[in-house]
């Protein structure tokens, strides 16, 4: 039985003749920390001369000590790809003579062939190996096939985000490599990754800026009435974002999903967000983030001096406390930012404090940045 870890707590050679060649074989090469041992170093495989039927893939296993710093040897027998024997194209006779050789101490013989069996099972093993991701002992993230789906994605190449590792991304490619983007994947994975309710709401409309070589030049180009010609600079664009709604949120995970001040670092769990987001939109839209608080967890807004000593950027403000030990101790001195960390006191207690920044297809967040008005509709 498999334990947490989903290796088998019992060595392999307790159940031999229940085990798959490929199996055994991928469970004598592990090695602690996802690496493994070489083939050839660690295995060497032999023939089994026996001409009965046979009725497993493994006839035999034994383990030898190793030299000074090198892995114990697996002495495997298998009947299976091998010159002589039931299976083998010698012929019986030969096989017999073999036999006999052996039984007389004087193994010379079988173990010459026992070279050809070694380099036929350790190819079989190899093809396996590179055509299945099962039998691999690499973490995902290094194998052959976690940099095939990485392509897939487009972070093949050294192209990864460095906001998460490439094995985060590996669990959702396939998603990633579906061009039609859903809200409820975009929805699931979010609050999979930050552990709060994620609401979307689609079809936010925003002003978007007109190209100067698009734009309208009376008596240059994009003048002809009625075909290119658009007064203004800018257009409403109904599909422009979308909007999620995150929480509501502890007060000290809210923290750290708020976009850095100028010359300081992001917190890891806001720059994953970014990443998230952006890839799971296929960087099409923009996405406004409405961040909503708990309101028990924010402590009363305390002014406090920080000395800046002649910097023009501000000191970093205390490190947030851990995810889920936001509760409300009285005070919030995380360092006040109004409409971020600070808010006037309001007169319903219903209001549910919160903050809105939005996060571009491309570019740095911007925060309160709006949407704007639609544009009026014709007389």
């Amino acid at each position: 039985m498999a334990t947490p870890g989903r290796h088998p707590s019992d060595p392999v050679i307790a159940h031999l003749a229940r085990t798959n060649f490929y199996q055994a074989v991928r469970r004598m090469l592990a090695r602690p920390n996802g690496r493994a041992w070489d083939l050839d170093v660690r295995v060497r495989f032999s023939g089994d001369l026996s001409q009965a039927f046979p009725g497993h893939e493994l006839s035999g296993l034994e383990m030898k000590e190793g030299e000074a710093g090198k892995a114990p040897l697996c002495q495997v027998r298998t009947p299976n790809y091998c010159v002589a024997g039931g299976l083998g194209p010698l012929p019986e006779a030969y096989s017999d003579w073999l036999r006999e050789q052996n039984r007389g101490g004087n193994p010379a013989a079988a173990r010459f062939l026992d070279l050809f069996n070694h380099r036929l099972n350790a190819l079989r093993y190899r093809l396996k190996e590179s055509r299945a991701c099962g039998l691999n002992n690499l973490a995902p993230a290094a194998s052959l096939l976690g940099g095939q789906l990485a392509a897939l994605i487009g972070l093949g190449h050294g192209a990864a985000v460095p906001e998460l590792p490439l094995r985060s991304w590996l669990g959702i490619a396939g998603l990633l490599a579906d061009d039609r983007k859903s809200a409820a994947s975009l929805t699931r994975v979010l609050a999979l990754y930050l552990g709060a309710p994620v609401r979307i709401t689609p079809l936010i409309g925003a002003w978007r800026d007109i190209e100067p070589c698009d734009r309208m030049g009376l008596g240059q180009h994009n003048h002809a009435l009625g075909q290119r010609s658009v007064l203004g600079g800018r257009v409403w664009d109904q599909t422009a974002r979308v909007r999620l709604a995150i929480g509501p949120l502890d007060h000290a995970q809210f923290r750290r999903l708020l976009p850095p001040l100028p010359g300081q670092a992001g917190d890891p769990l806001f720059l994953g967000l970014v990443a998230l987001t952006r890839m799971l939109l296929g960087r099409r839209h923009d996405c406004e983030i409405r961040l909503l608080v708990r309101a028990e967890t924010v402590g009363a807004s305390v002014l406090t001096a920080s000395p800046v000593g002649g910097s023009s950027v501000a000191p970093s403000p205390p490190a947030p406390p851990p995810v889920g030990e936001g509760r409300n101790t009285g005070r919030n001195t995380a360092g006040l930012r109004l409409g971020e960390t600070a808010w006037l006191d309001r007169p319903h207690a219903a209001d549910v404090p919160r903050a809105d920044y939005l996060i571009p297809a491309f570019g740095p967040c911007s925060v309160g940045a709006p949407a704007g008005e639609p544009p009026a509709p014709p007389a």
